[in-house]
């Protein structure tokens, strides 16, 4: 028996594939509001308002989504040094359990589907500790996320030690400790192009509310995938040769649906 007790991987996208946001941002933008109502994080004024205007400026769509992540991101590492680590999990805590069922209906009722059968894995660009507290509502077997040192007194110095989301296909491999043969039966969902490259590993591929560059490279490299479209109530899954359209209301009926799809 592997380390994975033969179970095949599923291997999750988190931000904007399960969760319909990003747990990233979400707690970021909460330590912004408590720095600015006098709270723990050393978030300036400016930065703060910086975030603001990122996220308006993707909401008009005169940005990208990736532009808006890019500013939260700069601040974030801009102001987390000398944060206690024990702080940022209390925060993460309030902010994820408030909102971990704001999640997609398909994506959802696949990690029901796959829960038993497959290891479940979450990989994302999130901090690890923020989705840790994600994991202890939606139980992953294992999560690969971003990691920022810690010193021995359990406070942030601002380094990166690991950012998975850089490449999803080394992250995967250093997992599988680089027996491809434990891919065996995979499968895989995501929503941009930094997933591709996981993608590619996986016998199951699924493309879920695709960004234009993930669907144009897939289509480059000729990729055998499935695409799907989650608005509102309904789903279109779109193969090679056929569109269906699915309700995500009949939760029975899209779980046998899901198990039909991963075969």
């Amino acid at each position: 028996m592997n380390k994975f007790n033969n179970k095949p991987l599923a291997i999750f996208d988190l931000d904007g594939t399960f969760f319909r946001d990003s747990l990233f941002i979400v707690v970021v933008k909460a330590m912004c509001d408590q720095t600015h109502e006098g709270g723990f994080l050393s978030c300036r004024l400016d930065h703060y308002r910086a975030i603001q205007e990122a996220e308006l400026a993707w909401k008009n769509r005169t940005a990208s989504y990736n532009d808006y992540l890019e500013v939260v991101f700069r601040i974030f590492c801009d102001n987390i040094k000398g944060v206690k680590k024990e702080d940022l999990e209390e925060l993460s805590k309030g902010i994820i359990r408030d909102r971990y069922n704001q999640v997609y209906i398909f994506t959802r009722e696949l990690f029901n589907v796959c829960r038993n059968k497959y290891h479940l894995v979450a990989l994302t660009g999130s901090q690890v500790e923020i989705v840790n507290v994600f994991r202890e509502l939606w139980p992953f077997d294992t999560v690969l996320g971003s990691v920022f040192e810690v010193d021995t007194n359990g406070v942030y110095t601002g380094r990166i030690e690991s950012e998975p989301v850089v490449d999803k296909s080394k992250a995967l491999l250093d997992l599988v400790g680089g027996d491809k043969s434990l891919l065996k039966d995979s499968v895989g969902i995501g929503d941009s192009v930094s997933d591709m490259a996981m993608l590619k590993l996986v016998d199951k591929k699924i493309l879920f509310n695709a960004s234009s560059n993930l669907r144009l490279k897939a289509e480059e490299e000729n990729l055998e995938h499935i695409a799907v479209v989650e608005r509102k109530d309904l789903a279109w899954v779109i193969q090679k040769d056929s569109v269906q359209t699915w309700t995500t209301r009949d939760l029975e009926s899209l779980r046998k649906n899901i198990q039909t799809l991963i075969k």
